[in-house]
């Protein structure tokens, strides 16, 4: 996750296409073949359904935090984002965890099937092993609103640039009815 968190701070942080498409790049050139599918479906919204409804999180951040909810209110309504809300109010991390983005992805969609009390053990233990960026991508996942500002276009370009195949050609392939395995 950490590798594809700062794959997404570094799109997020540059308003420049060649920046943004090298980000993707490089990506491409560093991660597994599981996180490269995974980067795609996620760039290109095929994202699985949130296994985990956003409340829930807001009650356990809650209740790890001790925050009154007029508080938790305020402070999302000045930031905007749950997901970034929940990372910016939880305390640093206890632990590590390092798993790459599809063993996460694999382990989301697993959770669907899980009872309340055996997700809650696993929000709270991913909480407590992940920094910042990696929480705040985690929380955009589960909680189903992972959305990237980067447009098809850049995306194409940034695969052709990657793998040499022509963009008309990408964008045929990537398009339709598909899912990761």
């Amino acid at each position: 996750m950490k590798h594809f968190a700062e794959l997404i701070a570094s799109v997020e942080s540059s308003n420049k296409t060649t920046a943004k498409i090298d980000a993707m790049v490089h990506y491409l050139e560093t991660a597994d073949e599981k996180d490269k599918l995974w980067f795609l479906a996620l760039f290109t919204g095929k994202r699985p359904k949130r296994p985990i409804n956003t409340n829930f999180l807001k009650i356990w951040a809650l209740e790890i935090t001790g925050l009154p909810e007029w508080l938790f209110l305020e402070s999302y309504s000045s930031v905007g984002d749950i997901g970034e809300t929940l990372s910016l109010i939880l305390p640093a991390p206890e632990n590590r965890i390092e798993k790459s983005l599809s063993q996460w992805m694999s382990e989301l969609i697993a959770l669907k099937d899980q009872t309340d009390a055996e997700k809650k053990k696993y929000v709270l233990e991913s909480w407590n092993g992940l920094d910042f960026p990696e929480r705040f991508i985690f929380n955009k996942l589960i909680g189903g609103s992972f959305r990237i500002g980067v447009s098809k276009k850049l995306l194409i370009n940034a695969l052709a640039k990657y793998s040499g195949i022509e963009t008309s050609q990408l964008m045929h392939s990537i398009m339709g009815k598909w899912t990761v395995e």
